[in-house]
This record gives structure tokens, sequence and C-alpha cells, in this order.
């Protein structure tokens, strides 16, 4: 895998700062009073890497992923062994996997999806590779609703990381008047054991990392809508019940006390909202449901 030493934008940035196990940066929810001048919206869909990569630790402590975009962000000196057996680690996967394309199967799906957020008004979807300029933004003159994601194995190769910002921007306005992060942890696929891990990812032909892959972008995909519905009744994070649990966080295999709200339930897995705002689909095996106690109401105080 060749890594692209390139200078990420801001916008690329803030994902890389999400996926290094740091907090993402607080949601914006879109004001009902912006919709009326959404009459055309432009629709951008990121996604640099061209195939999966892994995170390594890196020495400054957390997680970067290797193979691509924030090759540049590792200290050569400390990490290069780090990152070579990384790469070195999952070539197998990439061996039996090379045919699948995400960021072609997330823009189908945000497609599907913006077309069924009517009020949006956004006609296709638009997905490169390409690291949008700095000065992008600049020129627009129409909205822009941009999503941005990164991929990869966790730290010890168990679970599959997918990460989407995304952001709206109106002509002339320096802040995007929404952000979101969505965030999706595949089923371990063994226990935390690297070698073991990337073996059964790349067994029959990669079926389980195809089998993530395809439901990480139908958990994005029902995320965005969560957070922008259809029938635009935008959702508050002042409304709703709150509980506490613990959580196995596979980017640090370490367990994590959460305050979150529970916005959808299957026999699998939970999305939830977290303080912040920003949404996580979590698969259940990774958390604690003896662990779920209600939060109480007096905990709200100065929520966004």
């Amino acid at each position: 895998m060749a890594q692209r030493c390139r200078i990420l934008p801001l916008v690329l940035l803030l994902v890389a700062v999400a996926v290094a196990g740091c907090t993402p940066p607080v949601h914006i929810a879109l004001d009902p009073k912006v919709v009326p001048v959404l009459t055309k919206v432009d629709c951008k869909n990121v996604v640099i890497e061209d195939e999966v990569t892994v995170a390594v630790d890196i020495s400054t402590g957390g997680s970067v992923w290797v193979g691509g975009c924030l090759g540049a962000a590792i200290d050569a000196s400390v990490n290069k062994t780090r990152s070579r057996k990384a790469e070195e680690l999952v070539q197998p996967l990439l061996d039996q996997t090379s045919d699948v394309d995400l960021r072609g199967q997330l823009g189908e799906a945000l497609e599907f999806t913006m077309q069924d957020i009517e009020w949006l008004n956004i006609d296709t979807v638009r997905s490169t590779a390409a690291i949008p300029h700095p000065d992008e933004l600049k020129g627009i003159t129409s909205p822009l609703l941009h999503f941005s994601t990164a991929y990869f194995l966790v730290p010890k190769c168990y679970s599959l990381d997918m990460t989407t910002s995304a952001r709206l921007w109106l002509p002339a306005e320096k802040k995007a008047v929404f952000l979101g992060y969505f965030t999706y942890f595949s089923e371990p696929v063994v226990d935390a054991v690297e070698e073991d891990a990337v073996e059964a990812w790349a067994a029959n032909g990669g079926a389980a990392y195809r089998a993530a892959v395809t439901e990480g972008v139908a958990e994005i995909a029902k995320m965005v809508r969560l957070d922008l519905p259809p029938d635009g009744n935008l959702p508050s994070i002042k409304q709703g019940a709150w509980v506490r649990l613990k959580y196995l966080n596979p980017r640090t295999n370490a367990d994590v006390k959460w305050r979150v709200q529970v916005l959808s339930e299957s026999t699998d897995r939970l999305i939830l909202r977290e303080e912040g705002g920003n949404l996580w689909s979590i698969p259940r095996s990774l958390l604690d449901m003896d662990s779920i106690k209600d939060s109480p109401k007096a905990d709200q105080d100065g929520l966004r």
C-alpha cells in the first residue's frame, strides 16, 4: 500500500481526531429556520482510501490509520516499524477484497437516502477520493452537504470502524450550519488477537469483511436519516430519555462509561446519541446491557 503524504484540510483532520479515539467535535443541530433556504443543495461524498487500512498505536498515544492519508501524521523515526508491521498484517485481507468499493457503496446509499429526504432538495451525490482544496468552500454558490468518511480495522483488528462526518455549508457562511458524526463498529470477528482477526476477515474471499462493509454503509445511512429525518421533524438533544451504560471501545480495547439516548434497537445492535450529540451504531456484544441505568433528568442541565 503506497502512502499518500498530503496535508489534510480541516474537514478531514476533524475526522482524524474522531477516529483517533478522541471525542468528536460537538454536534451542531440544523436550525429549522435554515430549511427554507435549502432550495437546491449540492452533495459530496469523500472517501479517500480505496481499500481498508489498520489503525496503529502511535508513540504519542492514541491511534492513527496507515497506508493512506494520515501517513504524514506519524513520526517516521519512532513509528516506522509499527506502520510497516500494520501494512504487512492487513495484506492478506487486501488480497481477498481488492474489488470491494466502499466509496461507491456509500455513495449509492447516501444518494438513495438523500432522495428520501425531500426537503434537502438533493438531486445527486458526487463521490470522490480527492481531498477537498482548502478554498473549495469560498466559491460555493449553493448550499453544500459534505460527507467525509474514514474506515479501518481497529488496532487489534477485531472490529471494522467506519466514521462519517457530515457538514452543511451555506454560501458566504464561515461555519457549518449542521455538523454530525456517525460512527459504526462492526461485530468483533474474533477475540482481540491481531493475526487471528485478519485471518478471519480474509477467510472465504473476505466474506466477513464484505458483510461488515455492507452493514456499516447501511448503518451510516440509517444514522443520517435519524439526524436529518425525511419528515423534517429535526431532533433535539434535549428531547428523549437518557441512560448510563458501559461498553467496550474497540479503538482502545477498554471499557468506557457513557451517557446516551437510545435512538434505535435491533436484535444485534443499538444506535445511540452521546452527550455531544453525535450518533454511534454499536453491536450488543460490545455493550454491557446489565449496566444500563436511567439517568436522572437533573443530569440534563447544561445540555446543548
